[in-house]
């Protein structure tokens, strides 16, 4: 029981570590970069989801078929 305390613990204090970080390099010139960076990689994959799954054929189920 020792063990999971110490490993809850750490998970803890390294998110709000990093959540103190993210909030400073946010506001410097390579976090507003490295933000936009991101973003247009996640848009860039939301499209592609998107069309890929507006190519997909839709599946009906017919009323004979039972769930």
């Amino acid at each position: 029981m020792g063990l999971l305390f110490w490993f809850v613990l750490k998970s803890i204090i390294s998110s709000l570590i990093g959540k103190s970080f993210y909030k400073w390099f946010q506001k410097t010139k390579y976090g507003v970069w490295w933000d936009a960076k991101i973003s247009a990689l996640l848009n860039k994959v939301i499209q592609k989801e998107e069309q890929a799954q507006l190519k997909k054929p839709l599946k009906v189920k017919s009323e004979n078929e039972k769930s």
